[in-house]
């Protein structure tokens, strides 16, 4: 398996419940609670102004990875930013490459937004995400907060 046969794009309906048993999986693997999710709460929440975006790296037949995200504001810089919320990569598919593309999804997405950084949290023990960051440029705050500055 290789990124170059992967697809990032908007999940349709049908893959809801692919993203949902990835966002459980996610949170298995750290040793923390089941997320309060379902396909159909998760497809209510992606409608409206002010919903965030999901997007699946899709390797047929089924959905690899996510990334969610939404706009956010910084009151301290008084700049406009993107906050990503989760980004996950099911186990076989790692080491190819698709979270460093879903994260860079979410950079080029935010640019096109006129977006000034996009930022998240992570756990100080998360050291996938620490070498991700790292690699794709950015920086670590003293909570483990992580941002790209654009």
């Amino acid at each position: 398996m290789t990124d170059s046969l992967s697809t990032i794009s908007e999940p349709s309906d049908d893959q809801l419940p692919l993203v949902v048993e990835m966002a459980f999986a996610m949170r298995a693997e750290r040793g923390e609670p089941a997320p309060a999710l379902t396909a159909g709460a998760l497809r209510d929440r992606l409608h409206g102004d002010d919903a965030p975006r999901l997007f699946c790296a899709v390797i047929n037949p089924g959905s690899t990875g996510y990334v969610l995200f939404q706009d956010t504001f910084d009151p301290a810089s008084f700049l406009p930013g993107t906050h990503l919320c989760d980004i996950y990569v099911r186990p076989e598919a790692r080491r190819h490459g698709l979270g460093q593309r879903l994260l860079q999804h979410v950079i080029d997405h935010a640019r096109a937004r006129r977006r000034n950084f996009v930022w998240w949290a992570t756990a100080s023990d998360n050291g996938p995400m620490l070498a991700l960051t790292e690699a794709m440029g950015g920086r670590h705050g003293e909570i483990r907060s992580c941002a790209i500055v654009l």
